[in-house]
């Protein structure tokens, strides 16, 4: 409930189809995922849906660089931006979606959540990984994070960001 008030409260448009994606994509409201050496996409996530709002990306740079920095390994975006009738067909095979009625639905549709890999990670990452993202949440630099089976479900804020990468 927490990431729909959050997402009505910026006035986040919640992306209803693969049309509207692409509108937003070619405006500029949603920018391309940061793949750098530091933060790898899964091949499995589609070449649609690796977009997200310009804050969130400045976060996963951000996030990825320290990380790289200490382990030498990049942290893995599992999903970005989702389209309402995507999250329709994820909620029937996957437990953890979002369910899509009146009062509940994904962030992922407006583009300011993204889904970090966990099955990659050793316990001295898994660790450092959970200290690092409860900071950023005491800061306010993200809303939310939730330890899934397989992932790091992390909602970014819109904040001032004084990154330099």
């Amino acid at each position: 409930m927490l990431q729909n008030v959050i997402v009505d409260q910026h006035n986040w448009l919640r992306i209803k189809n693969e049309r509207e994606l692409s509108r937003m994509v070619e405006s500029g409201a949603l920018v391309s995922l940061p793949a750098t050496q530091a933060l790898a996409i899964s091949p499995a996530l589609p070449m649609n849906r690796r977009y997200v709002l310009p804050h969130v990306e400045v976060f996963l740079r951000e996030l990825s660089q320290d990380f790289y920095t200490v382990f030498g390994a990049p942290l893995v975006v599992d999903s970005a931006v989702r389209p309402v009738t995507v999250q329709r067909r994820l909620r029937r095979v996957n437990r953890s979606a979002a369910p899509i009625n009146g009062e509940t639905a994904s962030s992922h549709e407006a583009g300011c959540t993204i889904d970090i890999a966990r099955h990659r990670l050793s316990r001295t990452q898994m660790h450092w990984l959970e200290f690092r993202l409860a900071y950023y949440q005491y800061a306010r630099r993200i809303v939310l994070v939730e330890e899934e089976r397989n992932c790091f479900h992390i909602m970014a804020t819109e904040v001032e960001w004084n990154y330099q990468g």
